[in-house]
């Protein structure tokens, strides 16, 4: 039975789990949610892009999801607003309190990274 992996977050930590999980599982079912539009973004290089020295915004996207992931989605939604780890779910809320979404897991990442 296929394991399904749900990563709470971007940017660099959470792309990077994604891919060592998919290395140690190549058939695991792996799904990021994420508020942002790209899953993986150079940050270090946003000064050089504001000064002009880095012309084009494409060239700080670092992993795209077919990159990182190969066939699983990214999923684009409202952020994880709670985790019930008793019943394996994760559940996002619109900014009305409406339910979005409900996804089980058998393994959660929660990677650390800079918060807004």
């Amino acid at each position: 039975m296929k394991k399904r992996l749900v990563v709470v977050g971007g940017v660099a930590a959470g792309p990077k789990s994604a891919a060592k999980a998919r290395r140690c599982d190549p058939e695991m079912e792996i799904v990021i949610y994420q508020e942002e539009e790209e899953i993986s973004y150079a940050g270090c290089g946003l000064p050089y892009f504001v000064s002009g020295v880095i012309k084009q915004r494409d060239e700080l996207i670092s992993r795209t999801p077919e990159i990182c992931l190969g066939r699983d989605p990214c999923q684009e939604e409202p952020p994880v607003e709670s985790i019930d780890v008793k019943n394996r779910t994760v559940t996002g809320r619109n900014l009305d309190g409406e339910e979005v979404f409900t996804d089980h897991f058998d393994r959660l990442v929660l990677p650390r990274g800079p918060r807004r």
